[in-house]
């Protein structure tokens, strides 16, 4: 059986995606900072503290979102 490789690119993004969102709200997590129900990933990075920086590095997440 041969595997459908024209889906790989949108699981790999959708992956990748789930990761860094996880990563974020494990950061406001670990920060005791409450965060609302969203995926996007803009809105969770702004609300770490200025000092982390994941703020400075990255920063537009938009088109991961």
């Amino acid at each position: 059986m041969q595997a459908d490789r024209s889906s790989a690119p949108r699981h790999v993004c959708w992956h990748a995606e789930q990761a860094a969102e996880r990563a974020l709200k494990a950061a406001l997590v670990l920060e005791g900072i409450d965060f609302p129900f969203t995926h996007d990933l803009n809105a969770l990075r702004n609300l770490l503290p200025d000092s982390l920086t994941i703020r400075a590095e990255h920063a537009e997440l938009a088109e991961l979102t």
